[in-house]
């Protein structure tokens, strides 16, 4: 039961930050102006998907989007790692308060 349970988190926390970094990393890639809406609703995908698209541009192009790609992943991730430490510490928190309620022995003199 407890490997199930830590294999589910493990899961799922995979899953929910990859689904939020997608969309942070959207959200936060200036795409250069002169790539069409297709390409770049592609290359807004993910950094994979920005440098598929950069191998068939120009080589000024591709290095516009490049760097947009860099600079909305370095963002991203400093969000993501942000959220995750918020996410620790909150935790953090409540369980010193659970536990500051549980009845614990008190200390004892030996």
């Amino acid at each position: 039961m407890e490997a199930t349970g830590y294999e589910l988190g493990s899961g799922l926390g995979i899953a929910l930050f990859g689904v939020f970094m997608a969309s942070v990393y959207a959200n936060t890639i200036e795409l250069p102006s002169s790539l069409t809406p297709a390409l770049g609703s592609q290359a807004a995908r993910s950094i994979s998907d920005s440098i598929v698209v950069a191998q068939g541009l120009a080589t000024h192009q591709a290095d516009a989007l490049i760097r947009a790609a860099k600079a909305a992943f370095s963002t991203t991730h400093s969000i993501l790692l942000t959220t995750a430490a918020t996410l620790i510490a909150l935790l953090s928190v409540v369980v010193f308060l659970m536990l500051g309620r549980h009845p614990g022995k008190a200390g004892t003199n030996a």
